[in-house]
């Protein structure tokens, strides 16, 4: 074995323990650290209050990083460190994800461990198309990897030039980090860490990621994360990557982020609350209800607009009983891709907005489907708005409607039904100001809403709208 000794003043470190959560699960299975990560090669955790020599195995993870330390990074531009550098029997710590998204993905992007875990023991990798895998890496994969070891804006990476998989292991639990502004530093980066009860502070200008209290990012890489909620207080887990010359940490998915202090619940239960039943003032734009609100459905409808930074979902309990559907809202970075007939568990806040009921969504995860949905609920002409009120967020059917002239105030075609029709889910384009149907006697399909003080049926594309012959 070569090995190279880094002297203990590099680190003021405090020893890890383990740690068992009581079951044989590794995904839950975690180590404690309440300082700096031991980094001893062997992976045995220690008493002792002195920090520990680092020892950095040949082929390891720890000897590429502490090799790339050896060199003046540039924060803003690239150095080539050593253009045959050689890594073996490191695990993938995370999904696959682009890594270059301004490059159509042609590059892959993993996060890779040593398997005995401590500091300095995470790196990135980036793998061309030209040497991708046959099959895609899950965590738990073991590989060889040989490449260019380089830091880019003083970032270690490995630009992989072969990737050999080998066996497959546990997944790697992360390590618990007690004090969250302590990622922000080398012998954290690229590695997988939790940290607990950390409260969401402020998001940048556009909304792109979130910061901690001590100004520590949360960013987003991986498809399927959905956001987070200032003033919420969440464990968070993720890999810690260096963007920007600022530490960051990147769930890599929704399983990733726990809200603490959730209250289950039903669809109905939101929908059928006394501040979604009695909306005092249809001028307001926001009231919330309740918070931390976690629930099961099923995507009802796809992805479409809200604005420029959000986009929505319709979900239904899968019953068509009132009450039984609802929108959510959810940031559109990055950009998610849940089908209709998905089965998901989402978790967030109701909010009231000009009185149409949502869930602003802090995490969404799939769960299951595709599962069938139910048919849509008819609807009498002109029902009550009591009646209306039942089914928002639901999908319907209304026979023998007469549609009027699209009124632009209004942004929908009015109706002799009581309800109007609108663009809200299929978009202008498609809509096409109602031409289809205006004048005319139809069968409309939709999502009922309320927007700009009326009660609306919501098409979800062209087809629900259908003239009488």
């Amino acid at each position: 074995m070569n090995a190279k000794l880094i002297p203990a003043a590099l680190f003021a470190m405090v020893a890890s323990i383990a740690a068992c959560d009581g079951n044989d699960d590794p995904a839950t299975d975690v180590r404690v650290d309440t300082g700096s990560p031991d980094a001893d090669a062997t992976g045995e955790t220690t008493a002792d209050t002195t920090a520990p020599d680092i020892v950095t195995t040949a082929g390891s993870v720890k000897a590429a990083q502490v090799e790339a330390e050896s060199v003046t990074c540039d924060p803003a531009g690239f150095v080539d460190v050593n253009p045959q550098a050689s890594i073996q029997n490191v695990v993938v710590t995370t999904p696959k994800f682009d890594a270059s998204p301004n490059e159509d993905g042609i590059i892959d992007g993993y996060y890779v461990a040593d398997q005995d875990g401590g500091a300095y023991s995470g790196i990135l990798l980036r793998v061309p198309a030209a040497v991708r895998p046959a099959v895609e890496l899950v965590p738990g994969d073991v590989i060889d990897v040989t490449g260019q070891l380089k830091e880019v804006f003083c970032w270690t990476q490995i630009e992989v030039t072969t990737i050999t998989a080998k066996s497959k292991v546990a997944a790697p639990s992360p390590l618990i980090v007690g004090n969250p502004p302590d990622i922000a530093g080398e012998a954290y980066e690229s590695m997988l860490v939790t940290v607990k009860d950390v409260t969401i502070a402020a998001a940048s200008a556009n909304g792109g990621f979130k910061f901690t209290p001590g100004d520590i990012g949360i960013g987003f890489s991986f498809p399927g994360f959905i956001g987070l909620t200032i003033g919420q207080v969440y464990d968070i887990t993720g890999v810690v990557r260096l963007n920007f010359n600022a530490y960051q940490l990147v769930p890599r998915g929704p399983a990733d982020v726990v809200l603490k202090s959730v209250t289950t619940g039903g669809i109905s239960d939101i929908q059928g609350s006394a501040i979604s039943m009695t909306c005092a003032n249809p001028d307001t734009q926001f009231v919330n209800g309740a918070a931390g609100i976690q629930l099961n459905g099923i995507v009802a409808v796809g992805n479409h607009y809200i604005t420029g930074t959000l986009d929505g979902y319709v979900i239904t309990d899968g019953t068509q009983d009132p009450y039984s559907g609802i929108l959510v809202n959810i940031s559109n970075t990055p950009k998610t891709t849940f089908q209709v007939g998905d089965e998901v568990r989402i978790t967030g806040d109701h909010q009231e907005f000009y009185c149409n009921s949502q869930i602003r969504v802090s995490s969404m995860e799939k769960t299951g489907g595709p599962t069938a949905l139910p048919a849509p609920v008819s609807l009498a002409k002109s029902p009550s708005a009591e009646d209306l009120e039942k089914h928002e967020g639901m999908l319907v059917e209304m026979t023998g409607i007469v549609a009027g002239a699209y009124n632009a105030d209004k942004r929908a075609v009015t109706t002799d039904a009581g309800v109007d029709i609108d663009y809200g889910i299929m978009g202008p384009t498609e809509f096409d100001d109602g031409a289809a149907i205006a004048g005319k006697t139809a069968t409309v399909r939709g999502i009922i809403r309320f927007s700009r003080g009326s009660y609306r049926i919501s098409p979800r594309n062209a087809a629900d709208m259908i003239p009488a012959p």
